[in-house]
């Protein structure tokens, strides 16, 4: 009976020299905040790639980018609750990179918070 578990052990001891140590692998980066400012020169995500390289869609984002500006200017007292939900906007525009109309979502997603922007000093997610 005792030669079973010598030779499991032996085939675990084996196994433990052969089989390398998986690697850690470098954690990936968080989507980016949104910033009022997209800079196409300094691009990193998917999403900031598939804005720049589509006229309709960056000027969509400088549209965005400028209701943004009109509406903190507006309504400095709402300024905290206006970036949160201007993040919570750019999370929801940052995910269209991963449906397969993601040039349609992102679009419709700037038409949306711009109108939204536009509309109140206090915006509103825009979904």
């Amino acid at each position: 009976m005792r030669v079973p578990q010598t030779l499991g052990g032996l085939l675990i001891a084996c196994l433990a020299i052969v089989v390398p140590p998986a690697r850690a692998q470098a954690p990936v980066p968080p989507p980016p905040a949104w910033s009022p400012n997209l800079d196409c020169a300094a691009r990193v995500y998917a999403v900031d790639t598939l804005i720049c390289e589509d006229p309709g869609l960056l000027e969509g984002a400088r549209q965005v980018e400028a209701a943004y500006r009109r509406a903190t200017a507006l309504s400095p007292d709402s300024l905290d609750a206006l970036q949160v939900d201007q993040l919570e906007w750019s999370k929801q525009r940052n995910m269209c990179v991963f449906e397969r109309g993601a040039r349609g979502c992102v679009k419709r997603l700037q038409a949306r918070r711009a109108k939204a922007l536009a509309a109140s000093p206090k915006a509103t997610t825009g979904r």
